[in-house]
C-alpha cells in the first residue's frame, strides 16, 4: 500500500510538471501573442447575488467604513439598506433597464445606490461630479436617463445649480414631475442633501417607500435578472471629442474582478481596502466595494475627494492592507509623510494604473513604506483590468490576468516579432458589451473577431508581459483624468482674438501629463495666459483648463493640411524645458 501510494505521488507530480511544462511551451507562438488559461469557474451571479451571498456568508463583519461620515455597515446591515432603497426606487415606478444616474463625490450613498440600483434592474450611470451643464445635458440625453442621484455639492460647485441651469424647469417641477425641454427622459431628481430642495425627492424619503408590495416586485425582478444583463454605463473619452458610454454586464464586472482578486492572491486573506480613487470610475468601481463584497473584505472610503491626510489616518486606523491610487497620489502621500508621523505597518500592498508610472516613484514608496508596488494596466472597455504586474522583474508590464489574450499588432492588423512595439489588442469575456445605442463608435474599437482595439501602444516579451509605452489615440490622461483634446479646442477657438488652438499633453513630475494650449492669434491680436484661463473658466472642467498657453505663429501640417501633433508635443516639450 506504500508503496503504491508513493508510485502514485510520483506520477502526479509528474503529470503537474508536464501540465504546467506544455502550457508554458504552448503560449511560445512566433509572435506577440498571449493567453491566459482560467484555472477558475466564471461567476453567474448578478450584482445583487453579491449582496445576499456576501450578508449569508460575513453577516456581523464590517463591509463599509465611511469615516468622514462616522459610518460602519456590516454585510447584513449593507444588504437591508439596499434592499430597501431597491424597493423604494421600483416603488417610483422604475421598470427593469431604465437608466438611474450617480453624480456625487464619493460617499456611503455612493456605494449603496450602485447596489440598489442594480438589483433592482436598472442600469447605473456614473457621471463625473466635476461636469458642468453642457456636459450633464450631453450625458443625461445620451443614456436617456430616466432619473438621477445627485449630491448637493462637489468642492465648489453646487450641483443643484448646475442641474437648474442645464433643465431651468427644475425648481418649478413636483418631485417626479420633471417636464424639461432639454432633458425629455428625466423624470426623478433624487438629491443626498438633508434639506428639501424644490423639485427633488431626498433620497430618505425613497427608501422609506419600501412597502411589502414593492419588496415583492424587487424579489420577482431579482429572478429574472439574468448574469449577461448590462449593468453598469460609464463615460470614457472618444475620438469623436464627447465621451463613449461603455456599457458592461453583471458578468464582466463580477469575473474580472475575481481575475484580479486572483493575480494579487486577495482570495486568501482579508482585504481591508483604503480607496480614495472616485467611484465613478472603472479602477475604482470595479475594483473598490464591488471586489470587497465578493471576498469579505472592508472598503475603507476616507474622503468625497482625495484628501492626503484623511487616507493616511484611515489605513492607521482601519488597519488597511491594501491602497490604490494614480501616481500623483501616492506623490502626495510621500510628500505628507516627510511632514507627518504614520503608523503604516499594516499596509502590505499598494497599486498604481490609470497613468504612466515614474520608476523612482515606486523605489520611493517601497522604501518609504515598506510595502509591495505593482503597476496595473486596463480599460473601462475591458472592464477595468488587462494585466497585473506581480512581481518586481515585471512590474511595470505584467502578464494578462486569467481568462484573456492579448496581441500586439501593426497598423495592418499583424501580429508584431516579441518586444517589436504595436497597438495593445485585448479579447476576453470581460470585453465590454459596446458604446450605449453606438455601433458605429463600437465597431471602430471591437472587430469581428472580438478583438478590443485599446489605441495603445506596447510591446510583449517572449514570457507574455505587457510594457505600455504609448497612446495611439489623440489622449492626455492628467493624474488619471482621460481628457480629450477636441473638446478644448473647440472652445479655445471661440475665443475672438484666437485663429486656431491645438492642446497636446506635455510631461509632468506629479501628474504624469499636463495640458498645452498652442494657439495662433488673428492678425493685430493679443492674449495673456490668465485671459485664456478666465475665458475657460465655468465653461469646462477645472482639470480640462491647460497649464500651459503657447502662442505660435503656424503648426506643423502634413502635405495634406493636417496638423502633426506629435511634432507639436515635441517642441512644446522642448520650450517650456520639461
Amino acid at each position: 500500500m506504500i508503496h503504491w501510494c508513493r508510485q502514485t505521488l510520483k506520477l502526479k507530480l509528474k503529470s503537474n510538471y508536464f501540465r504546467n511544462y506544455f502550457r508554458q511551451i504552448s503560449n511560445r507562438t512566433s509572435g506577440s501573442y498571449w493567453h491566459s488559461r482560467g484555472s477558475f469557474t466564471f461567476s453567474n451571479a448578478t450584482l445583487g447575488d453579491l449582496v445576499d451571498t456576501a450578508a449569508d456568508k460575513y453577516g456581523d463583519s464590517v463591509a463599509i467604513s465611511v469615516p468622514f461620515q462616522n459610518i460602519n455597515k456590516t454585510f447584513t446591515q449593507f444588504k437591508q439598506e439596499v434592499d430597501q432603497l431597491a424597493a423604494g426606487l421600483i416603488g417610483l415606478g422604475l421598470k427593469k433597464n431604465d437608466r438611474i444616474a450617480i453624480w456625487s463625490p464619493n460617499n456611503y450613498e455612493w456605494v449603496l445606490t450602485q447596489f440598489a440600483a442594480v438589483k433592482a434592474g436598472l442600469n447605473l450611470v456614473c457621471l463625473n461630479p466635476s461636469y458642468r451643464a453642457a456636459e450633464l445635458e450631453y450625458s443625461l440625453n445620451k443614456i436617456q436617463c430616466k432619473a438621477i442621484v445627485t449630491a448637493e455639492s462637489f468642492k465648489l460647485l453646487n450641483l443643484y445649480d448646475i442641474i437648474c441651469e442645464a433643465m431651468p424647469e427644475v425648481p418649478n417641477c413636483n418631485p417626479g414631475q420633471m417636464r424639461s425641454q432639454k432633458v425629455k427622459s428625466l423624470q426623478y431628481l433624487i438629491t443626498l442633501a438633508n434639506k428639501s430642495l424644490p423639485g427633488t425627492y431626498k433620497l430618505k424619503e425613497i427608501q422609506e417607500n419600501d412597502g411589502n408590495e414593492n419588496r415583492k416586485v424587487l424579489h420577482q425582478r431579482q429572478k429574472i435578472i439574468q448574469f449577461d444583463d448590462p449593468c453598469t454605463i460609464m463615460f470614457t473619452s472618444g475620438t469623436t471629442g464627447n465621451p463613449k458610454a461603455a456599457t458592461s454586464s453583471h458578468f464582466q464586472l463580477i469575473n474580472n474582478s475575481i481575475a484580479f482578486a486572483r493575480k494579487m492572491g486577495f482570495n486568501r486573506e482579508r482585504v481591508i481596502l483604503c480607496l480614495h480613487l472616485p467611484l465613478f470610475h472603472a479602477f475604482g468601481y470595479i475594483l473598490g466595494p464591488l471586489m470587497t463584497l465578493q471576498l469579505g473584505g472592508k472598503c475603507v472610503i476616507p474622503s468625497e475627494v482625495f484628501h492626503t491626510p484623511s487616507s493616511l489616518e484611515s489605513i492607521q486606523n482601519e488597519r488597511c492592507t491594501l491602497v490604490y491610487g494614480v501616481p500623483t497620489m501616492y506623490f502626495d502621500m510621500l510628500k505628507h509623510l516627510s511632514d507627518s508621523n504614520y503608523d503604516l505597518k499594516s499596509l502590505q500592498k499598494g497599486i498604481i494604473g490609470a497613468s504612466p508610472v515614474p520608476e523612482y516613484l515606486v523605489q520611493e514608496l517601497e522604501k518609504k513604506l515598506d510595502i509591495e508596488i505593482l503597476n496595473g494596466y486596463g480599460t473601462t472597455e475591458t472592464s477595468c483590468v488587462i494585466s497585473v504586474a506581480n512581481s518586481p522583474t515585471d512590474r511595470y508590464s505584467g502578464k494578462p490576468v486569467e481568462h484573456v489574450e492579448v496581441k500586439i499588432v501593426d497598423k495592418d492588423g499583424n501580429v508584431l516579432p516579441f518586444n517589436t512595439k504595436g497597438e495593445i489588442l485585448c479579447r476576453s469575456p470581460y470585453v465590454f458589451l459596446g458604446y450605449w445605442e453606438d455601433k458605429d463608435k463600437t465597431d471602430e474599437v471591437l472587430d469581428s473577431s472580438k478583438w478590443y482595439h485599446s489605441g495603445d501602444i506596447g510591446s510583449m516579451d517572449e514570457d507574455g508581459n505587457i510594457c505600455v509605452t504609448g497612446r495611439i489615440k489623440d489622449l492626455v490622461i492628467r493624474g488619471g483624468e482621460n481628457i480629450y483634446p477636441q473638446e478644448i479646442e473647440n472652445l479655445l477657438i471661440k475665443h475672438p482674438a484666437v485663429s486656431e488652438a491645438y492642446v497636446v499633453g506635455v510631461p509632468d513630475i506629479r501628474m504624469g501629463e499636463e495640458l498645452c494650449a498652442c494657439i495662433q492669434l488673428k492678425p493685430n491680436q493679443g492674449i495673456k495666459e490668465k485671459d485664456v484661463k478666465e475665458f475657460c473658466k465655468d465653461k469646462i472642467s477645472k482639470f480640462k483648463i491647460p497649464k500651459y498657453i503657447v502662442v505660435v505663429e503656424e503648426f506643423p501640417k502634413t502635405e495634406s493640411g493636417k496638423i502633426q501633433k506629435y511634432k507639436l508635443q515635441e517642441q512644446c516639450t522642448k520650450l517650456l524645458k520639461l
